[in-house]
């Protein structure tokens, strides 16, 4: 849990942080560029005790205000599996945000990994991996949700996995959730599922025919989501792992 025990930095801090990104050899040192999208880029960077954080920096000014935004909401949520927010900063006009630092590899690269895999062995452990990461998102989005937090860009890329588990970040596109005037966090999450169904299909070694009908419904929660979803794949993966000769109970949860 990245947010137990964190403190926001103070302004003299973040001031120093702004001088330091300026000329990283003062503060900050081993500086790696780890994410870019069209607003901003992401920077790991250690501070002189060798922690590690995440800044990242709008690419214009005309964006500083989206910092501003993600800063509001990661500061008020009690997530353990999103990033802690360190507050914000300016340098050379550009708003940077400072935040935990998450080690891992994204969704996204475990998905292009487990595309390349024919090993039929380790296929039945990607089934529950997978099965797992799909339930986790879940349970992490109907915790923003309920605390009025969309972040409506959940794809692979936005998660990371890592060894004190899955976590979401990127709340770029993020915004107060009122689902009864908005498109429900649940359509985003089903379409980025979808795309998913290549791979689902390789894993189970099925049309996953029920699971594309899941998708396709509309749902006003996640969580009604994740029981629908969590209720085909718990069953194809009982099927799966029965057609290749192998029996196990299947929980999930």
């Amino acid at each position: 849990m990245l947010r137990s025990s964190r403190i926001r930095f103070s302004g003299e801090k973040m001031d120093e942080v702004a001088k330091a990104f300026a000329d990283s050899t003062r503060f900050f040192r081993n500086a790696e560029l780890i994410g870019e999208g069209n607003f901003g880029v992401v920077h790991r960077i250690e501070d002189a005790l060798g922690r590690s954080y995440a800044v990242k920096v709008t690419k214009h000014p005309n964006s500083n205000r989206l910092i501003e935004k993600e800063d509001g909401i990661l500061s008020g949520l009690i997530v353990p599996a999103v990033p802690f927010s360190y507050g914000t900063g300016l340098t050379e006009g550009k708003k940077f945000l400072v935040m935990d630092y998450i080690p891992g590899v994204t969704w996204e690269h475990f998905i292009k990994e487990s595309k390349a895999l024919r090993d039929t062995g380790i296929r039945y452990h990607l089934i529950s991996a997978h099965m797992y990461f799909i339930d986790r998102v879940c349970e992490i989005l109907d915790e923003l949700n309920r605390q009025g937090i969309g972040h409506f860009d959940p794809h692979p890329g936005n998660v990371i996995i890592g060894e004190s588990g899955v976590f979401v970040i990127d709340f770029g596109n993020g915004s107060n959730y009122h689902p009864q005037t908005s498109k429900t966090e649940a359509d985003y999450l089903a379409r980025e599922l979808g795309w998913q169904m290549d791979l689902l299909k390789l894993l189970f070694q099925s049309d996953l025919n029920p699971l594309q009908e899941v998708l396709k419904r509309s749902h006003q929660t996640v969580e009604e989501l994740r029981v629908s979803v969590m209720e085909v794949l718990v069953k194809e993966r009982k099927e799966t792992l029965e057609r290749n000769g192998i029996r196990q109970e299947v929980r999930v949860g």
